[in-house]
């Protein structure tokens, strides 16, 4: 059977939680590991939990008096039960300021903005020990790493990594007005659907500011020309609920991605009004160096037609890039293609120090004759092994990517080609993991497989994991959950 052990988390603003599962019973659950041992794990072990009762945030005094209201509660010296992160903590802090919603889109998308980030780090250290300690029952928290984070100080004066996507809603603000930006709420919340400008927002580019500023007006615009409808309240309904904006800050290439009201029909021609937004967010995006390399609108199958692109754009084949895909540079030296609909780490140096923490992970005892990199998307997981074995000279190490989605697939081809990275060092499948992951781990010379893998948040189906507890080549798993909480 496999056993846990927590070897790595990365910290941005969620976090990652990476598990190693191995054939070999951890000692100590079994109580044949020897006591000397066992009193030098414990002298080391870092503690289980931090001893605060007011929180740093308000001990520091670091909430910005502008941004507070009269009905912000008086620190004390009580004990202060602090909620889980994300999910809890602005929920109590617009309780503790009498507030009924998030002030702005800062309090909606970056609920900890008022925590220093030494408290963020220490509150998702603990999180982080509960968990394994409800995953090992006796072995707690002492098998779980400090958290790498992207930061090498605590110095709140550091600007944060801008996200390289953002997905905005395009609704109205709480006056009514026309707006491109976040949610404050959900649909059953006192907000329902409001939505509010992504100034201010740290983790957001200028360049995507702008361009949600230039959505906003030319929504506006349309709103003052048409007579009122059906709309929410009374107000017209607008053309467009949505715009995923995603960009690299390394290469400047960026797309911009409309999801309509109606959606048109698979293979329609742009309409004057879309090519003309299409161009008013190009311009928005040179204003700051970025370049739109298409702009493009989902239609009703599921599909992206171009409203925007270069003319050297061809139609994508199973061995080029999809309309609209950027590039992307990692310090490892991998050039990514990153398809518009494709899922990418929102923070390109956060998914760096995950990328680096995974190769770690699988290659702990040497190079493995064969690595899975399951669920591999755009191959980059498996794509950073192949990349770090061949820099080292390890030839007998094969990386076999497998992914359902026949685009996903598409991108982890053009990936490995535009990296040099060919068959036998890196080849991708096309099918479900479950199936695969047997006829694959035994192909292997040896008993040495290692899997990766990186589900949706949902995370792994059932059959996966029956699959790879019944493929004895496989002796190590590299898990990486972006919702370890479940």
């Amino acid at each position: 059977t496999f056993d846990f052990e927590i070897l790595a988390q990365v910290h941005c603003n969620r976090f990652w939680l990476g598990l190693r599962l191995n054939r070999t019973a951890l000692a100590r659950r079994t109580g044949t590991m020897p006591a000397e041992e066992t009193k030098e794990r414990e002298a080391h072990a870092p503690p289980l939990a931090v001893e605060r009762t007011v929180p740093l945030w308000e001990k520091h005094g670091t909430v910005d008096p502008s941004r507070s209201t009269a009905h912000e509660a008086a620190s004390g010296d009580a004990e202060v039960v602090e909620p889980p992160l994300l999910s809890g903590f602005m929920v109590a802090r617009m309780r503790q300021l009498g507030l009924d919603g998030p002030r702005d889109a800062l309090d909606a998308v970056a609920p900890l903005w008022e925590m220093p980030i030494e408290e963020q780090l220490a509150r998702k250290q603990d999180e982080m020990r509960a968990l394994v300690s409800r995953l090992l029952p006796g072995e707690g928290g002492a098998s779980c790493e400090p958290i790498r984070s992207l930061r090498a100080s605590c110095d709140d004066k550091v600007a944060p990594p801008m996200r390289n996507t953002c997905e905005m809603s395009i609704g109205r603000d709480r006056s009514g007005s026309a707006c491109c930006g976040f949610r404050l709420g959900v649909a059953s919340s006192q907000d329902g659907n409001a939505v509010a400008p992504p100034s201010g927002v740290p983790f957001v580019p200028a360049w995507m500011v702008a361009a949600a500023d230039e959505c906003t007006a030319a929504m506006r615009e349309l709103d003052g020309s048409r007579e009122e409808g059906d709309g929410e309240e009374g107000l017209p309904p607008l053309p467009y609920l949505s715009l995923r904006l995603r960009g690299s800050l390394r290469t400047l290439e960026a797309v911009a991605v409309l999801t309509a009201r109606d959606p048109p029909l698979a293979g329609a021609r742009a309409t004057p009004a879309e090519s003309d937004l299409a161009g008013r967010l190009a311009h928005a995006a040179a204003r700051h160096n970025q370049s739109l390399r298409a702009v493009l609108i989902r239609d009703v199958e599921g599909g992206c037609l171009p409203v925007l692109q270069p003319e050297k754009d061809a139609p994508a084949s199973c061995d080029t890039p999809e309309v609209g895909t950027i590039v992307e540079e990692l310090r490892s030296g991998l050039r990514l293609h990153v398809s518009p609909l494709a899922f990418f780490q929102v923070s390109t140096e956060a998914a760096e120090v995950l990328f680096s923490t995974v190769v770690e992970m699988a290659t702990t005892d040497g190079f493995p004759d064969m690595v899975l990199d399951l669920c591999c998307g755009g191959g980059v997981l498996g794509l950073e092994v192949a990349r770090a074995a061949a820099e080292q000279g390890v030839e007998a190490a094969r990386v076999l990517g497998v992914e359902l989605s026949t685009s996903g697939a598409r991108d982890a081809r053009v990936n490995a080609g535009a990296n040099s990275l060919r068959h036998p060092q890196y080849e991708v499948i096309c099918g479900k993991a479950e199936d695969c992951i047997g006829a694959i781990a035994g192909a292997a010379t040896s008993a040495n497989a290692v899997a990766i893998l990186d589900p949706p948040r949902t995370g792994m189906a059932p059959s996966v994991c029956k699959a790879l507890r019944a493929a004895e080549a496989v002796k190590t798993v590299v898990l990486c959950s972006c919702n370890p909480h479940g």
